[in-house]
């Protein structure tokens, strides 16, 4: 039975739930005649402290005053009660027990060592950690015992341990993880920082308005500590105070809401916010053992929001930052925008406030921060009806945590306003229209008519072209899905579809814009099979081929070139345009296959699907189409070959027709899949034989080195039957080409492919024995 909810466990355990503050105040009434107020009082005690509680209500002395809470015992006792814990291997955690205890941490540890082998031990270990078994117990034991003195050495203690700087972040974020190790250690360990920070909570949460003998409440004790180091993170502009604050923040801001809050408002405040810095780029945050800073912050502010007194403050503090967010829109963190929404939104609210409060809320910052209204009503009402977890509740705030079912009626009613107030906010911007359209699927019944006919009213001649192919790409998105899984418990009905489509039509853009939807990673066909793979991949290349013969029927490059400038990967438009088209567009393409952007993705597309397709025949260099390419580059003519499919002399029936895989394969230096020259042995292209390298560059041969001698020797041993010079090329595996053009796809292979290409007239010129 859990006696308390920070007790060390010992022995066999049996788990009961927590008690209920209600249900017990109404068994005490029952039962011993109490007045509501005493049992109140007494379950909100028992719910606390189990231990605590036993011992208020004990008759016998020895069960309500065990001998350590006694006379120098327990005055030795009280400063450890203070720290909270700490880790005895950490020598700055030794040092503030001493300066909290002004005794030497030899004395100390004795006097842990009796302590912890008493039958009810005050403190418990483990390892080299040090905690009390329960501050709640231990508080109203001690707390008579507590002087002056104490909360002085305790207030010093604070501001020191929680202000002292983090040297980690002087280590580079891909290497944080062990800072310990190849940087310099923080003074402090983490146990002694949550502890001390949790004191200040403690004394906020659980003492209260109750005055110590020093004739301060623990209210303002807490709130002490969170100003000192709260003034001392602002007055540092570069951030690097609240950073290094970022571990303790929830329970600061559960010490002092409204020191922390107003800390917050000045750190999101001027030209150049104190906050900022704490957002740190993805990919900084993104290496292990690092977070972003200001995810913390998020949290300590989603705590404050379990208090109707505090939310209004806290969610205007969490729109400030969410104005502050460079990444909004960055999944894998908590983000401002996203943590705002959850505390408002319509089911599931990560706050006990009902629904016409939240309501209140979102219209107070609608009036004062215009940027963050969108976000906040298009995420609050979410996916789906169910409540989403809070990552932070209050540790030892009494705090309303756990809100009842509201009433449907009220949750439908709120979803009806918010949907009137997204209508009124969308105007002409397209973005947002696409924002409704794509809401429908989680709307009530009456508020999607109201959208839909909401978007059958907008006039699109009062749109330019670019958004109105945006909201005809959300309606036709949004129909699609529902077209191709109408069997699913999401899907909507096939009235209200076709009336999505319908209103689509009104939308439809230009060619290009009325394509530029195919070509994405796995777009969504009405007609496609959704439960077969090949079948749904065969639909869309059918569907991307007479989307470019429409295109380029019509205006040939540029609008290869226009289509590939919408599409969320260029790339492949290059593809299918060298599937429909083979070379027809090497003229024009590849002049861009070193530029930046859309065009220079679609060029590099093009000409990776084109070697693909034509190949180099291993005997007799590049088939004809690679050739033409090659002779555009270099501005040849074509040179005369053997037919298409004979096998000349020199040629092993065995060597088969080789395209981008196996050139992607051979990338290493000398690679005996390459063609090489039998008349010049080093392997090495000659320049004086080849056009396009009058004045050549060693950097450029450097790729057809040959192999070193023990791997030319394993590459014969495999193919001895071969005759000499004919060997087939080595089989191995390889991935599928990457030509989408997404972050992260490396193009010096398919560059190297290109080159190969282009010095494609100097093999074609060798002669057959090569």
């Amino acid at each position: 039975m859990p006696a308390a909810g920070d007790a060390a466990l010992r022995g066999a355990v049996t788990r009961v739930p927590k008690l209920d503050r209600l249900a017990a105040a109404s068994a005490l009434v029952g039962e011993d005649g109490m007045s509501w107020e005493a049992a109140g009082a007494h379950a909100a005690h028992a719910r606390r402290s189990l231990l605590s509680f036993r011992r208020s209500i004990a008759l016998a002395t020895d069960v309500r005053k065990p001998p350590w809470s006694e006379g120098e015992q327990g005055r030795r006792l009280v400063p450890l009660l203070l720290a909270g814990g700490w880790n005895a291997e950490t020598d700055g955690d030794r040092k503030a027990i001493e300066m909290v205890a002004a005794r030497l941490y030899a004395d100390i540890d004795g006097d842990l060592a009796v302590w912890s082998a008493l039958e009810d031990p005050p403190v418990h270990r483990a390892g080299q950690t040090w905690r009390m078994v329960s501050k709640p117990a231990l508080w109203d034991l001690l707390s008579p015992l507590i002087t002056a003195a104490d909360m002085a050495r305790f207030h010093q203690l604070a501001a020191e341990v929680l202000q002292q700087p983090d040297p980690a972040l002087d280590v580079p974020p891909e290497r944080r993880f062990m800072a310990a190790i190849i940087g310099e250690p923080r003074v402090y360990s983490a146990r002694l920082r949550d502890s001390i920070a949790d004191t200040a909570a403690f004394l906020a949460g659980y003492v209260g308005d109750r005055e110590l003998r020093d004739g301060r409440t623990g209210t303002e004790h807490a709130s002490d500590v969170v100003a000192a180091v709260a003034g001392q993170m602002n007055a540092d502009p570069s951030g690097r105070a609240w950073e290094s604050a970022a571990d303790v923040l929830p329970l600061l801001a559960e010490a002092s809401p409204d020191g922390f809050l107003s800390a917050v408002e000045a750190g999101s405040a001027g030209e150049t916010p104190a906050l900022l810095p704490l957002f740190k780029d993805p990919e900084q945050a993104s290496h292990f053992g690092v977070t972003s800073p200001h995810v913390p912050l998020v949290e300590a502010l989603q705590v404050l929001c379990w208090s109707e007194l505090y939310l209004g403050r806290a969610a205007a503090a969490l729109a400030r930052l969410a104005a502050l967010d460079p990444h909004p829109r960055q999944r894998g963190s908590i983000r401002p925008a996203k943590a705002l929404a959850g505390v408002l939104s319509v089911y599931g609210p990560q706050t006990p406030a009902p629904p016409l409060t939240r309501l209140a809320v979102i219209e107070a910052l609608r009036r004062r921060f215009p940027a963050a209204a969108w976000p906040l009503l298009r995420d609050a009402i979410p996916e789906r009806r169910s409540q989403r977890p809070s990552t932070r509740h209050p540790r030892w705030r009494e705090w309303h945590q756990n809100p009842g079912a509201e009433d449907p009626a009220d949750q439908t009613a709120a979803a009806g306003h918010i949907v009137s107030r997204m209508i009124e906010e969308a105007g002409t911007d397209a973005a947002r229209w696409a924002d409704l359209v794509d809401a429908l699927k989680k709307l009530p019944h009456r508020d999607r008519d109201r959208v839909l006919s909401a978007v059958e009213n907008l006039d699109p001649s009062g749109l330019s072209s670019t958004d109105r192919a945006a909201v005809w790409r959300a309606l036709t998105e949004v129909a699609a899905r529902h077209r191709q899984f109408p069997g699913t418990w999401w899907a909507m009905p096939a009235a209200v579809v076709g009336r999505i489509e319908e209103a689509a039509r009104r939308f439809t853009p230009d060619s290009p814009d009325l394509h530029s939807g195919l070509f994405s990673g796995a777009p969504i066909l009405p007609g496609a099979p959704s439960d077969d793979y090949v079948g749904y991949w065969e639909t869309l290349r059918s569907a991307r081929h007479e989307a470019l013969r429409a295109v380029t029927g019509d205006s040939g490059t540029s609008g290869l070139l226009a289509l590939g400038r919408n599409a969320e990967l260029p790339a492949t438009v290059g593809q299918a345009a060298a599937e429909i088209a083979g070379d027809l567009f090497s003229a024009d393409l590849l002049a861009l296959l070193e530029a930046d952007g859309p065009d220079g993705q679609v060029a590099r597309g093009y000409a990776g699907a084109c070697i693909d397709a034509e190949g180099v025949d291993a005997g007799r260099g590049p088939t004809p189409a690679a050739q033409g390419m090659g002779r555009r580059a270099a501005g040849q003519a074509a040179p005369s070959g053997p037919a298409a499919g004979e096998v000349t002399a020199g040629t092993h029936p065995g060597t088969r027709s080789r395209g981008t895989g196996d050139l992607l394969a051979a990338d290493e230096p000398g690679c005996h899949s390459r063609p090489r020259c039998q008349a010049n042995r080093s392997g090495r292209a000659d320049p004086a034989r080849s056009p396009l390298l009058s004045d050549p560059d060693p950097r450029a041969f450097r790729q057809l080195q040959p192999r070193t001698v023990r791997a030319r020797r394993r590459h014969a041993s495999r193919n001895r039957a071969a005759p000499r010079g004919c060997r087939p090329p080595r089989r191995r595996r390889r991935p599928l080409p990457n030509t989408t053009g997404k972050s992260g796809t490396c193009w010096t292979t398919l560059s190297a492919r290109v080159l190969r290409l282009r010095l494609a007239p100097a093999w074609s010129s060798c002669s057959p024995s090569c």
